[in-house]
């Protein structure tokens, strides 16, 4: 069972004083993102989605995630009521739903999403960098936080994976690097 007050540890939190800015057509904000080199955050939500009031009021006014969104998102704000078809389009199940549109790909590729109620330490873990861990036998030699990560070298030194909560592994074999 939920806790019932789930915003409880947001009411520390600092609030933003730079807003972050919510639009209400996918197709300009589309737009805008790749003009901008930045990603796509829709906000699935309705009028009668309790949560969906909740994070508007807590999470998307969390000064950090405010700024963490101002720096390289996009948003827009979709009543799951009215854009029937986008809710199609995307397989809405539940509201609030938030999905992240990388808008660099042509088919503005769904790089992430969220359903539900999310915290704004959720929300910074899910939207923030991942963090890449590198082993060496038995070990940890390395570990940073890096936007984005791309394995290179040789299939038999180097075995990339991923944990939970978007931890990347790469494995090295140690032997000849």
């Amino acid at each position: 069972r939920a806790p019932d007050d789930m915003i409880a540890s947001e009411r520390g939190r600092p609030r933003a004083t730079t807003p972050f800015p919510w639009g209400t057509s996918l197709d300009a904000a589309l737009a805008q993102a790749k003009s901008a080199n930045k990603k796509v955050i829709i906000d699935f939500e309705t009028t009668w989605c309790g949560p969906c009031h909740s994070m508007d009021e807590w999470i998307w006014t969390d000064a950090e995630v405010a700024g963490m969104l101002n720096s390289g998102f996009v948003g827009v704000k979709l009543d799951g009521d009215i854009e029937k078809a986008l809710v199609k389009r995307f397989n809405v199940v539940g509201y609030p739903t938030m999905i992240v549109l990388d808008a660099s790909e042509p088919s503005e590729k769904e790089a992430m999403r969220m359903i539900g109620y999310q915290s704004s330490k959720e929300v910074l873990a899910q939207l923030g960098p991942k963090r890449l861990v590198v082993r060496s036998g038995d070990g940890i030699v390395h570990g940073a936080h890096f936007p984005r990560l791309a394995c290179f070298g040789r299939a038999r030194r180097v075995r990339c994976g991923s944990l939970p909560n978007g931890v990347a592994l790469v494995t090295i074999n140690m032997g000849i690097w």
